[in-house]
């Protein structure tokens, strides 16, 4: 509504124009969303490296290639994204979320 009109409707109620109503915003709880993957079998989309921490600048362990079955132990989000812990033949460490499906 326009002021004029607000401050005709609360002339009417017996307000005046310059009263102050009180606002409450309420703000939706923040629900974080469900991991795209869960423990247990996956393979990779594409080729991929599995890093020492789950984080883009940790050293590589070894290389993951295209179509690779793992198996998903620990799953851990921080700014880089989701990441879980896995083996992949003699080299274990982190692989990134993204790169995977299920």
């Amino acid at each position: 509504m326009n002021r004029i009109l607000v401050a005709a409707v609360l002339a009417g109620l017996g307000f005046s124009a310059q009263a102050q109503l009180p606002v409450m915003i309420v703000a939706p709880p923040v629900v974080a969303p469900p991991p795209a993957l869960m423990p247990g079998p996956a393979k990779t989309k594409q080729a991929t490296v599995l890093r020492a921490r789950p984080q883009h600048q940790s050293p590589i362990e070894g290389p993951v290639p295209a179509g690779a079955s793992l198996k998903l132990q620990v799953r851990q989000t921080n700014r880089d994204g989701g990441w879980w812990y896995t083996q992949h033949q003699q080299y274990s460490g982190w692989i990134e979320e993204a790169t995977l499906s299920q």
